[in-house]
């Protein structure tokens, strides 16, 4: 849970614009690919991190659920969030 919490803390700021309606349309209307985010070149680096460790988290708590634990996967997203939490944008 404390990870989840994390992980929903780093991806707000995450500056990440998605196109899509306000409300979403009726199942038999949806498209069938996935939506478009449109990332600024500037935050493009940190969004890619973000959405690793994203991907990691998830992995790590469906995991957990089940009572496995990967130490390189964790050691991963400890490196991820330091990297993330010590980002400066290029000029």
């Amino acid at each position: 849970m404390r990870r989840l919490l994390l992980s929903i803390l780093l991806l707000r700021a995450a500056c990440i614009a998605q196109d899509a309606p306000a409300t979403p349309p009726p199942a038999s209307d949806q498209p069938a690919h996935p939506e478009v985010l449109h990332i600024p070149a500037r935050a493009y680096p940190l969004a890619l991190l973000k959405s690793r460790l994203a991907n990691l988290l998830i992995a790590s708590l469906r995991d957990e659920g089940r009572g496995i634990v990967d130490a390189k996967r964790e050691r991963e997203i400890r490196t991820l969030m330091i990297k993330i939490q010590t980002w400066v944008p290029a000029e």
